[in-house]
């Protein structure tokens, strides 16, 4: 029986062994790990599912396989079908198959992720002037600090990350094959900010963010208006989805992630703030599980943390649109023929024009809006 490469995203192509922790001869129990796998996202454990024995080894330590590709071969073993019968209580072993893991302490290869700072970093770009020399000035020569030469900017070259070269060719062919349109909204958050408040009160040991609300708002949203939570296929289709898999995209210092929240149509708002949490601190922390980065239909990418009014997102195929939202600020706004003072959000969706038509996706917006401006809904 073959031990294939699994499939661990929907942008997986193939994985690197890093390290064969079972040899042939080796008598493998179902749940024990086979090798240490890279992927385009994180380091993975390959665990067996069925006990055996590993016959033959097919892909060397150091190389790649295809998703699907044979990397090893098992064959029966009653002693290890009968040690892997006591830790089941199962009669019989199944047939041996396998899936990744995330990775146990002291993992081989490259560090786990570490969140990023807070604040975005600009590697490449300019640091601040540094003011000219001036004439001294009697009587405050003392008072002024030593001068300090100005910093050097960076030089040389960096090797991108896995998750860069897989974030580079997934977005360049998006650009490139998806024809992209994009519509803004603003939405009144005052409601919002109060029931936010509100919730903190009643539940300080699980605080809600604004990006949980997002997320409920979006979820409610996306059962209203179908198309937005569909796909275009190859073969000039659209397909749509019997669920709503929300995809949060999240910056690691390798690059961006996008961890997926699944049937977020059938959750309310406190599980989806309990999933998500929880999804979230696991990506960061390197240990994602199968199936935490795949499967999205439709992504939402919140930089409210910067101060950034707008922006507009690439589409993670194969969806059909992404959310970008920006920071919640006091923002002059007329109401009642007076300029007053609100916290608004703005909202851009990019839309995919061979799924989505502009009035689907205004219909889609001015419904999110309205959740938003009515945040008493997002608990029904």
């Amino acid at each position: 029986m073959n031990v294939v490469m699994p499939k661990l995203s929907d942008t997986m192509e193939e994985g690197k062994i890093l390290r064969w922790l079972k040899k042939p001869g080796d008598h493998v129990a179902a749940g024990e790990v086979l090798a240490e796998v890279e992927t385009d996202k994180a380091d993975m454990e390959l665990e067996a599912e069925a006990a055996g024995v590993i016959a033959k080894i097919l892909v060397e330590e150091g190389a790649s396989a295809a998703v699907g590709e044979a990397i090893a071969q098992m064959a029966d073993d009653d002693a290890a079908a009968a040690k892997d019968a006591v830790r089941t209580g199962a009669a019989n072993a199944p047939a041996p198959k396998s899936e990744l893991r995330p990775p146990k302490p002291e993992p081989r290869g490259p560090r786990p992720i570490v969140p990023p700072s807070p604040r975005p970093s600009r590697p490449h770009g300019p640091r601040p002037a540094t003011a000219h020399a001036e004439a001294p000035v009697p009587g405050l020569a003392a008072a002024r600090p030593p001068s300090t030469p100005p910093a050097a900017l960076r030089s040389g070259r960096e090797e991108l990350s896995k998750i860069r070269r897989t974030v580079a060719r997934r977005m360049a062919e998006s650009k490139r094959e998806v024809p992209h349109f994009y519509m803004s909204a603003d939405a009144d958050m005052g409601e919002c900010v109060r029931f936010k408040q509100s919730l903190a009160a009643a539940r300080p040991d699980s605080p809600v963010s604004y990006t949980h609300l997002l997320l409920r708002a979006v979820a409610i949203a996306l059962v209203k208006h179908p198309r937005i939570n569909a796909r275009y296929v190859a073969d000039d289709a659209v397909e749509f989805s019997s669920a709503v898999h929300l995809g949060i995209a999240v910056a690691l210092d390798e690059g961006l992630i996008v961890p997926v929240v699944h049937d977020c149509e059938s959750k309310d708002l406190f599980a989806i703030v309990d999933a998500a949490r929880v999804l979230v601190e696991r990506v960061r922390a390197g240990k994602p599980e199968s199936g935490d980065l795949s499967g999205g239909t439709f992504t939402v990418s919140n930089l409210g943390m910067y101060p950034i009014e707008e922006f507009a997102a690439v589409i993670n195929p194969p969806q059909a649109a992404v959310l970008a939202v920006g920071a919640l600020a006091e923002r002059a706004v007329v109401r009642g023929g007076a300029v007053v003072a609100r916290p608004t959000m703005r909202l851009t969706l990019s839309s995919d024009h061979r799924v989505i038509d502009g009035a689907e996706a205004a219909q889609f917006l001015q419904t999110l809006k309205e959740l938003l401006e009515n945040p008493v809904r997002l608990l029904l």
